[in-house]
């Protein structure tokens, strides 16, 4: 087997400013993806302990987000 290597030449190097700031950024991202973990783990064991009480799947839970495009509405009105 041969092996492959990869070289890649930067034109521009990183600047201080550009690396703090993308480190301050991360922070706030960080949290927020804590804090939707968090929620998605408490839906998981709301739901989990809903199925083994009630043998049925809570809806709330378990629909997900709603869309609002057009192609998902009902065509009632035509």
């Amino acid at each position: 087997m041969k092996s492959v290597s990869y070289d890649a030449e930067y034109d521009e190097k990183a600047g201080r400013v550009e690396l703090f700031i993308r480190f301050f950024w991360a922070i706030p991202s960080v949290i927020v993806m804590m804090v939707l973990g968090l929620v998605a783990e408490i839906c998981f064991v709301l739901q989990f302990l809903h199925i083994l009480i009630l043998g049925k799947r809570n809806q709330l839970c378990s629909s997900g987000p709603r869309s609002t495009s057009p192609s998902t509405r009902s065509s009632s009105a035509t």
